[in-house]
């Protein structure tokens, strides 16, 4: 197979982190792999191509302007041609739109994976429903859970046309990192989060919690990775809070393995989610895991590996925190069953034989005879 991953972003989080892990898997496994990210001019992230080059896979960046850009969509299709792609896989709204625009007349079955639907604000409920218009043309749409497909379904696809397939992680970066903050004060435990800084993650929740355990727990730290456009508003919280010089914003982050193995807790208090890799990456990092019962996460954060609140509960993420913090040996006991239960059953190699399978499956419904001739392939 010939496989176009294509993605827009902006930096390097839980879909980005799929994308690397597939591609490099795909390769791995012999098969013919293509990266291709869409990124905003003034804010250009090129960890995905540089992932992907690194493990020795084509890999192009094009930097959009405008909300369709034709000069990128004309040199895509151009890539199309010249990497012979048989199978476009497109990961988000925007990356949908260029894959269907770039396939007209050329005959590529489309896969889309919807890793979730961010509808906080309008803009990105208008968003929502024009991919949810769009994917209706797609040869199949994976959901990364069983909620997510329950959308997809009530957004008219058919069942004979979503999967769904749980995001995978490279579980050996994790294993053997070294923690990357400073090292805290003898003592001093570390909580910590990692996600894209909106409102739908809990930030807020998150702050409000560690401060009321100050008085009783004042050997704790916080630290969180993640930017994004409220990073401003959640800093300003915890100076209104008095808590600034206990926690850390660490922003973007391209080498996330050493941010986890920097906590000793994770915390994820979103309110919405699909299938958070943060979460799946703490576990393979041996971290105890504090998490809120949305999405797919309950299927993943059980009683044995970690605890689930309810979304938007402070007082229930406080006592969790409580109880973890007054117990290394929980925490221990937690990090160690989430991280043998993510090597069971969250590997990148699981994941990725899902989606070579499906991909297989789209081609065959398509009538392909045969692969064409692989061309060699440099990166640039």
């Amino acid at each position: 197979m010939r496989v176009l991953q294509l993605i827009s972003t902006i930096g390097y989080y839980g879909a980005e982190s799929v994308v690397c892990g597939l591609s490099r898997e795909s390769h791995r496994l012999g098969h013919g792999t293509v990266v291709s990210t869409l990124t905003r001019k003034d804010r250009h992230s090129g960890t995905i191509v540089e992932k992907a080059q690194g493990a020795g896979i084509p890999a192009f960046d094009f930097p959009c302007s405008g909300r369709i850009d034709f000069s990128v969509l004309r040199s895509l299709r151009a890539l199309i041609r010249e990497q012979r792609i048989e199978l476009i896989h497109s990961h988000n709204y925007k990356s949908n739109i260029y894959a269907y625009l770039a396939a007209l007349g050329k005959k590529i079955p489309l896969v889309s994976t919807c890793h979730n639907w961010t509808v906080a604000t309008r803009s990105l409920r208008i968003y929502a429903s024009i991919d949810q218009s769009l994917l209706r043309a797609f040869d199949k749409v994976i959901a990364v859970s069983d909620k997510v497909a329950g959308q997809l379904r009530l957004a008219g696809l058919p069942d004979s046309r979503v999967s769904v397939i749980a995001n995978g992680i490279e579980i050996q970066e994790f294993e053997t990192a070294r923690p990357s903050v400073p090292a805290p004060a003898p003592g001093e435990i570390t909580i910590g989060t990692a996600c894209r800084m909106v409102p739908e993650k809990g930030i807020p929740d998150l702050l409000y919690s560690f401060a009321a355990l100050l008085d009783r727990f004042p050997n704790i730290r916080l630290i969180i990775a993640g930017d994004g456009p409220n990073r401003q508003e959640f800093e300003t919280i915890a100076r209104k809070l008095g808590i600034s010089g206990r926690v850390s914003f660490l922003g973007f982050q391209n080498d996330m393995p050493a941010i986890y193995a920097s906590m000793d807790i994770f915390v994820l208090p979103s309110l919405n989610e699909g299938m958070p890799m943060s979460i799946l990456e703490a576990m393979a990092a041996g971290k105890p895991v504090i998490a809120t019962s949305v999405g797919a996460v309950p299927k993943v954060v059980t009683e044995n590996v970690g605890v689930l609140i309810e979304p938007g509960s402070r007082h229930a993420l406080q006592e969790a925190l409580e109880r973890m913090l007054a117990s290394q040996p929980l925490r221990v006991s937690l990090g160690r069953a989430g991280y043998e239960l993510v090597s069971r059953q969250f590997g990148v190699r699981t994941m990725t034989e899902s989606y070579l399978d499906l991909y297989e499956d789209v081609l065959h419904h398509r009538g392909r005879k045969q692969s064409p001739q692989l061309l060699p392939c440099d990166t640039q």
